[in-house]
């Protein structure tokens, strides 16, 4: 037999394996832990009746491999994917693996997870917040100027500087959860670029934080938020200051400092599977929140006493499914005005016809899981 070389063997505080083909974890006790690692390190592993059960599952899940095909497979060797449902919501497009990187130079998280850099974080934390809503209240006080400035001054340059710093501020998001997913559970998955409602958006696999506590998880979930909520303490400060002495208006900054703002509303959104949607599912205890939330609102009808739980779930499936329809609806009409003078209308309802066809299927196909 031989180990599956998708799979990572992970010892922390508990004793999980990650499938990296299909992004499972399992999380083990300590015999199938020193089994596996046998198996993995070549040393001979004891075949008797106690050991049964656990190799059938292990080969049906496709951890270990048969004998026969070890010699088509070393450690070196590419992991092959398995095929997964395509789902037009989420389409992942680069993905790359920081675990590797952040064991071989552990300065790194040591010198971004330390004591004396978490009381700094905090400090800075609560004075972001501060200037953030400081700086909000500047802007409504000041709507009518500042809105008569962008609107004369904006240009196709200043659009693209705005456009890469957002991706900068995304890249610093996407550290907090990598930095603090190390440091709470020793390992992180992989992070990548996914098309998610057909744009582009940066992401982080922060799985294996289902091993940890509800207080540790939530806080590698909001670890992005908070960064993005530091760059916006940055961005306010120098707002206000630059307009109070000099009586100027960076657009570029006020720019930024909105879409920023945005930003982090829309991650906290529990609709989206951002950071909201997942500290959503930390605080009320259940895992796999959309498919159930939809599966409880086609079969509801079929439970006897439809408990308050049940009851939520089916409230957030509604809620979902609504806001489900606005997102492709609001996406579909950007694509129909964006082709239709391009295209002609004929392709263009054929493509608008094709996605929502798939929009369908992949609303069925997470149906079809919690049936």
């Amino acid at each position: 037999m031989q180990l599956n070389p998708n799979i990572i063997l992970l010892h922390n505080k508990d004793y999980m394996i990650h499938d990296k083909g299909t992004s499972k974890y399992y999380k083990i006790d300590k015999l199938v832990f020193d089994f596996l690692c046998n198996v993995k390190d070549g040393n001979e592993v004891q075949k008797d009746g106690q050991y049964d059960e656990l190799v059938t599952f292990l080969y049906s899940n496709g951890i270990l491999y048969e004998d026969q095909d070890a010699g088509k497979r070393n450690s070196n060797d590419v992991p092959v994917k398995p095929k997964k449902n395509f789902q037009l919501t989420q389409i992942d497009l680069i993905g790359i693996d920081l675990n590797n990187f952040l064991d071989k130079h552990n300065n790194i998280t040591k010198f971004f997870c330390s004591e004396y850099l978490a009381v700094i974080y905090r400090i800075s934390l609560t004075l972001s917040l501060i200037v953030t809503i400081l700086c909000i209240g500047f802007l409504i006080m000041n709507w009518h100027e500042f809105v008569h400035v962008l609107s004369e001054s904006m240009s196709l340059k200043q659009g693209v500087i705005a456009y890469f710093s957002l991706f900068i501020i995304t890249i610093f998001h996407e550290f907090g959860h990598i930095m603090q997913c190390k440091k709470y559970a020793g390992y992180v998955g992989r992070c990548g670029i996914m098309l998610y409602f057909l744009f582009p958006v940066l992401y982080t696999d922060i799985t294996i934080t289902n091993s940890l506590i509800k207080k540790e998880k939530s806080i590698v979930i909001m670890a992005g938020v908070k960064n993005q909520l530091l760059v916006n303490g940055v961005l306010g400060i120098i707002v206000i200051l630059q307009n109070l002495f000099q009586g100027q208006w960076n657009d570029i900054l006020i720019i930024l400092f909105l879409l920023n703002t945005i930003m982090i509303l829309s991650n906290l959104n529990p609709f989206f599977k951002y950071d909201g949607y997942w500290l959503l599912c930390t605080k009320i205890g259940v895992e796999r929140l959309y498919s159930k939330a939809i599966g409880c609102v086609f079969n509801f009808r079929q439970y006897s006493d439809n408990s308050k739980n049940e009851k939520r779930l089916f409230v957030y499936g509604v809620s979902l499914i609504l806001f489900y329809i606005l997102s492709w609806g609001i996406t579909i009409s950007y694509i129909y005005f964006l082709l239709i003078e391009r295209i002609g209308p004929f392709y263009t309802m054929s493509i608008i016809l094709v996605l929502s066809l798939l929009i369908l299927y992949e609303i069925f196909n997470r149906y079809k899981e919690n049936k």
